[in-house]
């Protein structure tokens, strides 16, 4: 299905006039210095400008996660944290289910570093480089696999294993009150 940025814009826009989200809080995409509405800059300046270049961007056989990962890093507005989410989604589908780096590709999110800050004790937001969160994640990694195995979770690959640190953190933010979720949790009854 064509990508329709009009009528993209419109539901969007119809939801904010309504009061409704629009955007949730889990991946926040900055308006990258516009002053456009953040419809309009999504849309035109992010989908639609991917879209144009579809054929470019169409991941191809042999192509590895981290490969196309930066393929789409080139595209302003779509930082590491966004693409490597995008990839958690099409990674299961050909040709990058068949990837020679379909378990072993990460890239970091801010959740997911003070995470393994949290796991490695270190201060929770004590930076990062790149190479030195995935030189920590690999030991980590390694560090947990025998655990994971008796669990039936050994093909848990790492895109879900830093996705895990980044739930550690979540948790035990709110178990120890530093700071606010984003969302709360209320339990729905169920009827016997």
């Amino acid at each position: 299905m064509p990508f329709d940025r009009d009528r993209f814009k419109a539901v969007l826009t119809a939801r904010l006039r309504r009061r409704e989200p629009a955007f949730g809080p889990a991946y926040v995409i900055p308006n990258g210095g516009s002053r456009k509405p953040k419809v309009d800059y999504v849309a035109d300046d992010i989908l639609n400008r991917l879209w144009r270049a579809r054929e470019h961007m169409s991941p191809r056989r042999g192509s590895t996660l981290e490969a196309y990962c930066g393929r789409l890093m080139e595209f302003n507005g779509v930082g590491s944290f966004m693409a490597a989410q995008i990839v958690a989604d099409l990674k299961y589908v050909e040709p990058l289910r068949s990837a020679p780096d379909w378990r072993s590709f990460v890239v970091s999110g801010p959740g997911s570093r003070r995470g393994l800050n949290r796991v490695m004790e270190r201060p929770v937001d004590a930076p990062w480089t790149d190479s030195g969160w995935l030189a920590a994640f690999r030991r980590f990694e390694a560090a947990i696999r025998p655990e994971l195995e008796p669990l039936g979770l050994a093909t848990l690959h790492c895109q879900d294993l830093q996705n895990c640190l980044c739930e550690v953190d979540k948790f035990l933010r709110a178990k120890l009150g530093e700071g606010k979720p984003k969302r709360r949790f209320v339990a729905q009854q169920t009827r016997a």
